[in-house]
């Protein structure tokens, strides 16, 4: 044992090189596994920098988690997804950096094993540069992919065009912009251009406030000098005079029905239907609405626009009172609302039916109202409503809520005299939705004494409180009546009524009785008077028989005492005059007690 010590020290630094040369090998051999793994997967490695995927994935979310493969090659892209929804419908966006609306791709449906691909060339208003983001959803599942896309420089569409010396090539700078007949904001649109397009500036007005542009389809209008990103100073462009009667572009002639909702203020909208989800180019339909209420679901609005991926534009002047109005706008997917070319409400992006409002105060007099729409893919729905917020209330003071619980901003605010309602399968409000919204009514009362029986019809949920004490909760689907009792003193309360439609019919109905005290004196008096006159009528029978019988052996003595007789017989019809008229003396309150009395005096009389 001695030796092996001796030994084991005395070759130990060998015994340490060995060690590390043993464990060196080791870490060697994981590493070149680990280089090996990622080299021959690169899909999967570029899909790792992928902001919505884990950067540590575990093996058991990996096979659930969806992918992306995103190509680029000069004017085409290329999506590959994997691991998504089997046999779903998959939507495609594209968002600049430094532009807040998306741009819809398309849609694409994936097989059974959750795979798709959808390929597509850059058209002319699409996002490109550096840090495009691409935004790939189905239903909830939502994937992100961040790339550039870097177009060759030069575009042949742009590069023959100028026909004017001392054009240059400019880009829109703004989120948007109308490319008009004339150099006049209230000039017909002959196109809008997203921000990114490329366009050529060909001219100026002398104050420089208006460019004459021309777009890469060949289109050419005036835009507003803040819309473009130049580079070089726009008073290098040279001066033009725009025509007076038409411009020279052939579109005009096809805009200039736009004036005429004009002249009809209140009667109808011009509707303005794209074949395409960002209002862009000519519209493929134009025509005149009575009103915005459209519940399209699955189906095209119209023939000649497709029943996803389209874009409508309507516009209207109306007359307006002074006052607050509240706006509310139901829609799926997107919109904006512009009043007056103030842009008051924006919804411009993806999700289901929902309810928007804003409350906006308007002078008295005409408004321009414009609601911008577009729909991407399943159910279409687009309502306009509005109404004025009311200051006082001499009913009810009524709200109405696109939701089941009466919280938040209500969308519809009225004076409701009577809580007396059956909708049946409607809504209050076109831009309320047909189930699960929810109303809630408040008044202050001042009852008499001595109290009241409150009575409750309802098809769906109610809650009643007066003051702070709740008299009534069944918040839940019921078709029934409620009642309850409540004592007055003539003091005001306030009561808070509050109502959610559970799906299917739906009706309320809320009325109040006074509870008046039970009369108790007044019948006991009548059965007391009736028994006196029934011990009369029994007595005078019984004496009108025996006096006959005695007195007729008499007549047989003389024949003048027959005649003094006779009338003695006479007076027995006197019972006739029995006490009948004197029950019929009785006061009138007791005239059923009358009858009863009456009743048994004929059985005495045989």
């Amino acid at each position: 044992m001695k030796g092996v010590s001796a030994w084991f020290w005395k070759n130990l630094p060998y015994i340490i090189v060995v060690g590390l040369v043993v464990v060196w090998g080791v870490v060697c051999i994981l590493a070149a596994r680990l280089v090996w793994s990622s080299v021959a997967s690169p899909s999967t490695a570029m899909l790792t920098a992928t902001p919505r995927l884990p950067s540590t994935p575990t093996p058991s979310a990996t096979p659930s988690t969806p992918l992306l493969n995103v190509r680029v090659e000069e004017n085409t892209l290329t999506v590959v997804g994997t691991n998504w929804p089997a046999n779903a419908i998959v939507q495609l966006w594209l968002r600049h950096p430094s532009i807040s609306a998306e741009y819809f791709l398309g849609t694409v449906t994936t097989d059974e094993q959750g795979r798709f691909e959808w390929r597509g060339t850059h058209q002319s208003l699409m996002p490109s540069g550096e840090g495009i983001t691409l935004i790939v959803l189905s239903g909830a599942v939502r994937q992100e992919s961040t790339f550039d896309w870097r177009l060759p420089t030069p575009t042949p569409s742009v590069t023959p065009t100028p026909t004017i010396a001392g054009a240059f090539a400019c880009s829109i700078y703004l989120a948007s912009a109308n490319v008009r007949a004339f150099p006049d904001g209230a000039s017909p649109v002959l196109v809008v251009l997203m921000r990114g397009a490329t366009v050529q500036a060909v001219g100026r007005l002398a104050d420089t406030l208006w460019v004459h542009i021309e777009a890469s389809d060949g289109t050419r209008g005036w835009v507003t000098a803040d819309a473009l990103n130049c580079p070089e100073p726009l008073s290098r462009l040279p001066v033009l005079v725009p025509p007076q009667e038409t411009p020279t572009p052939t579109p005009t002639a096809t805009a200039t029905p736009t004036p005429t909702p004009t002249v009809i203020p209140t009667d109808a909208w011009r509707g303005e239907y794209f074949s395409n989800a960002g209002l862009l180019g000519v519209p493929a339909l134009v025509r005149t609405d009575a009103e915005l209420r459209f519940e399209w679901g699955t189906q095209a609005p119209a023939e000649g626009v497709p029943a996803d991926n389209f874009s409508v534009r309507w516009m209207r002047r109306l007359h307006f009172a002074a006052g607050t109005y509240r706006f509310a706008v139901r829609v799926d997917d997107g919109a904006r609302l512009w009043i007056d070319d103030n842009l008051v409400l924006d919804a411009w992006e993806l999700g289901p039916s929902r309810t928007l409002t804003v409350d906006v105060t308007l002078t008295e007099g005409e408004h321009t109202l414009r609601l911008e729409y577009f729909e991407a893919a399943g159910e279409a729905v687009a309502i306009l409503w509005w109404s004025p917020i009311p200051t006082s209330f001499d009913g009810w003071q009524g709200r109405y809520f696109a939701a089941p619980l009466p919280t938040g901003t209500p969308v519809l605010e009225r004076d409701d005299t009577v809580i007396d309602f059956d909708w049946g399968n409607d809504a209050p409000a076109p831009v309320l939705p047909r189930d699960g919204w929810s109303a809630r009514w408040e008044r202050t009362l001042a009852l008499p004494a001595p109290g009241y029986r409150f009575t409750v019809d309802v098809k769906g949920g109610v809650r009643l409180w007066v003051g702070n004490t709740l008299m009534l909760d069944e918040w839940h689907a019921a078709d029934t009546t409620y009642t309850f009792d409540l004592a007055t003193d003539g003091e005001p309360r306030r009561f808070i009524v509050e109502y959610y439609d559970a799906g299917g019919e739906a009706a309320i109905r809320v009325q109040w009785v006074l509870l008046s005290p039970t009369p108790t004196p007044t019948p006991t008096s009548t059965p007391t008077l009736t028994p006196t006159p029934t011990l009369t009528p029994t007595s005078s029978p019984t004496a009108t028989p025996t006096a006959s019988p005695t007195q007729s052996p008499t007549p047989s003595a003389t024949p003048s005492p027959t005649a003094s007789l006779t009338p003695s017989a006479t007076p027995s019809p006197t019972p006739s005059v029995t006490p009948s008229p004197s029950p019929a003396a009785t006061p009138p309150t007791a005239t059923p007690t009358q009858t009863l009395v009456l009743t048994p005096v004929p059985t005495a009389t045989p």
